[in-house]
């Protein structure tokens, strides 16, 4: 059997999830569910660093249900603070691919679902345009302070957009090949 807790934020209590044969046990304030593994239908990796929490690596599970669960590979311990739980989350990860791989009928993925990653990309390149549209549209031939410590901003986050970029966007991939990037 293998197990990982984690606590994804302030608002949320500690959960243990706990991986046999053929069910996903989900322990969540003192209350017990228990998943078969076969009710799963998607598995999606994805990393989602903040600026508090960099190292943060999630495995979305969704079910014939509907019911989704976020497996996550830090944990929260405070304002700001958050504990790397990188080892069992990757054991739990690969553990959960080697039970359902057999099963099949899974669609696993990897990245931020196509809405939010071409979204997010999108709003940042409007971004971009708006700083740099702005003292053209009014007439201005020099850019605001303002408007300049913003561009300087968001020239400072495009390395790690792009890395962001390189390592979410959407795309499938076989449960035996897991990418090491979507792994801590």
């Amino acid at each position: 059997m293998t197990t990982c807790t984690y606590r994804l934020n302030a608002l949320e209590k500690e959960t243990t999830l706990t991986l046999d044969e053929t069910t996903l046990r989900v322990e969540r304030e003192g209350r017990l569910e228990q998943r078969p593994l076969s009710h799963i239908t998607a598995v999606r990796l994805s990393c989602n660093p903040s600026r508090v929490d960099l190292g943060r690596y999630d495995c979305r599970l969704e079910t014939r249900d509907g019911a989704r669960l976020t497996v996550c590979s830090t944990t929260y311990l405070g304002f700001g603070k958050f504990g790397s739980q990188a080892p069992a989350y990757g054991t739990f990860v690969r553990e959960l691919h080697d039970r359902l791989a057999p099963l099949g009928g899974i669609r696993f993925a990897r990245g931020d679902p196509p809405l939010r990653f071409y979204g997010s990309l999108g709003c940042f390149i409007a971004s971009l345009l708006l700083v740099f549209a702005a003292p053209l549209a009014t007439g201005l031939l020099f850019m605001p302070r303002v408007a300049a410590a913003k561009l300087l901003v968001m020239i400072f986050f495009i390395p790690w957009i792009i890395r962001y970029a390189k390592l979410n966007r959407p795309r499938s991939y076989e449960p035996s090949l897991i990418p090491d990037t979507m792994l801590p």
